[in-house]
């Protein structure tokens, strides 16, 4: 956009604005229409229900896109995105997750702030505040990749079933979560997490019981089907794994991790014939998902098997 010092102030029905940006003046027109205006109607903070689209994660956090919840709003695309810390209190304030409203200009680049809400590690609310984008919006940071996502980008990344499912993949549970547990004999969730939790390393002698116990609450938890059984691959229980994948399987035919799986317990048991081809629909399906098994469940997987 050029410098306001070699263009005259406009004039008319736009309403010309001018913003410090790098040291110079710069010019940015309102286009804001009224159904926009209406957009800016205050929206109540809440934890994402429906599936979730992996946007960016790092050490620290993952951001993820609420798919359910993009709509046009006037000229600007409104979306809520979810971001999940890598700890139980790794945001500001101790938080575990933020959901925010965001509204997107994705003619001009920009990206108008909403509400954002903080909260614990069971979603209970912890504050809420406005982010201020401004009426005439601002740009986009570095981090902020559900912009292009939403205008026009190529889906992102793998999706959850809901936020559960995103804590389980990308935050630690509490040191206390056991105890938790306890309290909260009834829901699958909290077994879910001790479940996947056990098979990425936090092993707890009732660790498999964990898993039967989320199951047995929700018998729809795909990962957690896919959890139990890498963790009995990893304790030794070839055949009970096996019948896990094929179960699994059944449910969901194109599960690239349930498929390389079988593609190494095929090579275990010496048919490297049926294991490259096993791998290979699964490497079709997902290039890099012997290295999400090995940073998930700790499988070192050597070079002959990484390939089709």
């Amino acid at each position: 956009m050029p410098k306001s010092s070699n263009l005259p102030l406009l004039a008319g029905v736009g309403v010309a604005v001018v913003l410090l940006a790098g040291g110079g003046a710069w010019l940015y027109r309102d286009n804001v229409s009224a159904a926009q205006d209406q957009a800016d109607a205050r929206w109540t903070p809440e934890l994402p229900k429906g599936r979730l689209e992996l946007l960016r994660t790092s050490f620290k956090q993952t951001r993820l896109l609420a798919l359910d919840s993009v709509r046009p709003a006037g000229k600007l695309t409104e979306a809520v995105v979810l971001v999940v810390a890598s700890s139980p209190t790794g945001l500001d304030g101790g938080a575990a997750m933020t959901s925010q409203r965001i509204r997107i200009d994705c003619a001009k680049g920009r990206i108008f702030d909403g509400d954002q809400g903080a909260f614990d590690v069971d979603g209970k609310p912890l504050s809420t505040k406005l982010l201020s984008g401004g009426r005439y919006g601002r740009p986009a940071d570095t981090e902020e990749t559900e912009v292009p996502r939403l205008c026009g980008g190529a889906k992102a990344g793998r999706t959850f079933t809901d936020r559960h499912a995103a804590q389980r993949e990308y935050q630690t549970p509490p040191d206390t979560y056991e105890t938790i547990a306890a309290a909260r004999p009834n829901d699958p969730n909290v077994f879910a997490w001790l479940c996947s939790a056990g098979a990425r390393g936090r092993w707890r002698e009732t660790t498999p019981g964990d898993c039967d116990k989320a199951l047995k609450l929700n018998p729809t938890l795909a990962e957690v089907h896919l959890d139990r059984a890498f963790l009995n691959l990893i304790i030794g229980k070839q055949a009970v794994a096996e019948a896990g994948f094929r179960k699994l399987l059944a449910q969901e035919p194109d599960n690239a991790a349930a498929l390389f799986a079988q593609g190494l317990i095929l090579a275990m048991r010496g048919d490297k014939a049926a294991s490259k081809v096993k791998r290979a629909q699964a490497l079709k399906i997902d290039p890099k998902i012997p290295e999400w098994i090995e940073t998930r469940y700790g499988i070192g997987i050597s070079d002959e098997y990484r390939t089709g």
